[in-house]
């Protein structure tokens, strides 16, 4: 669904409530002029902009999706910190034994390192042969704070990305179901609005506080953004 406004949300309905306030001492002006203008047209737009903010903002949605990011960034970063640290001690203990180390899946980090998909699978991977070979990597030397954080560390980044897919999936019935009652809030505005260029012909600073703001600013772009993240 596409929005009928080029502003932003939030100031849609800050503007919605600036004419409000105006229609406290001009209501009688549009209703004498459009009957259709009256007490409970005012109210609709009142009603409408509450449903808005229920709804929330494309700004709120934003913000929500940020943190969603931010924290499969730093889930994938704790992966890609506790496996450096496990190659490490696998290089230094088990250097002369390739076909060991390859059980690990050192050659193959480097290409799942940055799709959080492919490392959780790898991470699952990883915990059950760390645990199926546990007493030898202990008993050569690797400490076992270092594995034990292994497992966590793979089941964090699944949980995150289990809630941020959980969010967009939401946002996809969220997001039409709120640029609908933007559209309507900014319909009902148009409506005093359009009036108001008749109402007010000759009162050009009457006029400018109906009129929608022309800030400049581009619509959002309500289009779900595929945050599958590559962590640097």
């Amino acid at each position: 669904m596409m929005r009928k406004f080029n502003v932003s949300d939030a100031v849609l309905i800050a503007h919605s409530g600036v004419v409000s306030e105006n229609l406290k001492n001009d209501l009688v002006d549009f209703t004498s002029f459009d009957s259709d203008l009256n007490e409970a047209k005012a109210q609709e737009l009142k009603n409408a902009a509450t449903e808005a903010l229920e709804v929330g903002t494309h700004e709120e949605y934003l913000a929500a999706s940020r943190q969603h990011t931010e924290k499969v960034t730093a889930a994938m970063q704790e992966c890609q910190t506790v496996f450096s640290e496990l190659r490490y001690f696998l290089k230094k203990y088990f250097k002369n034994q390739p076909a060991f180390l390859q059980q690990f899946g050192l050659s193959r980090f480097n290409k799942v390192r940055r799709k959080q998909d492919e490392l959780i699978v790898f991470f699952s991977t990883l915990a059950k042969q760390v645990s199926s070979q546990r007493e030898q990597l202990v008993n050569a030397g690797i400490n076992e704070p270092l594995l034990d954080r292994i497992a966590p560390a793979g089941t964090a980044l699944k949980n995150a990305n289990d809630e941020q897919d959980a969010f967009l999936s939401s946002q996809k019935v969220d997001t039409s179901k709120r640029i609908k009652k933007l559209n309507a809030l900014y319909s009902l505005i148009m409506e005093f609005s359009d009036a108001a260029e008749i109402v007010y012909g000759s009162q050009p600073e009457k006029r400018t506080m109906y009129a929608m703001p022309q800030t400049g600013v581009s619509s959002d772009d309500d289009e779900l953004v595929d945050t599958q993240q590559e962590a640097a």
